[in-house]
């Protein structure tokens, strides 16, 4: 459906999945990076750290799919606030994903790097928010 401005419940809930998806498939790859045996103590807490934060950020993903599927209308200021932190948070995302693929099993522990780690953390974690902020918006 269609609304004011070209906006599209039909759309940002195609945004939503896309997160989904790449929020599953970032915790698998840093999972995947956990099985080797040779991690310091450090980079394996954070690595579990942001797994824990991909699983986090897509429940709340969901939540805020349900809700948009279930709104019956939305405020055009709430529909421009959720068209641009989805689409900001999937341009990200995507850089995101690729850097963590980059990385795999056999990656050497030396060459990851703990800052970018917790910053990617931190990302999950900021829209994990917004997130919520909008999805008790739309539950109004």
């Amino acid at each position: 459906m269609a609304h004011e401005g070209g906006f599209s419940v039909a759309s940002v809930v195609a945004t939503c999945d896309t997160l989904l998806h790449r929020s599953l498939s970032g915790s698998v790859d840093v999972d995947e990076i956990l099985q080797n045996d040779q991690l310091p103590r450090a980079v394996a807490t954070e690595l579990t750290t942001i797994s824990r934060a991909f699983l986090a950020f897509r429940t709340q993903v969901e939540q805020l799919r349900a809700a948009l599927q279930s709104t019956a209308q939305i405020a055009p200021e709430l529909q421009q606030s959720l068209a641009a932190s989805l689409r900001s948070c999937d341009g990200v995302a995507a850089v995101m994903g690729k850097q963590v693929r980059r990385f795999g099993p056999q990656t050497d522990p030396a060459t990851l790097d703990l800052g970018a780690i917790k910053r990617y953390k931190e990302f999950l974690s900021q829209y994990e928010t917004i997130f919520i902020m909008q999805t008790d918006l739309l539950k109004l």
